[in-house]
């Protein structure tokens, strides 16, 4: 997403240290979550290829 998108939704002014600071923290969190997805992901796809049942 472009940054003056972000800006706008955030409300932060341009050139200021907050902003860099709530980019550096959104974009941790994206990583950490996208990272538990795809750990997820692979659990699931190694019961399918060993044919064993996922159990909740």
């Amino acid at each position: 997403m472009p940054e003056q998108v972000v800006r706008k939704i955030s409300g932060h002014a341009p050139g200021s240290k907050e902003f860099y600071r709530y980019v550096n923290w959104a974009q941790s969190y994206q990583d950490m979550e996208t990272d538990k997805m795809f750990a997820q992901l692979a659990g699931k796809t190694a019961l399918i290829t060993t044919g064993q049942a996922a159990v909740a």
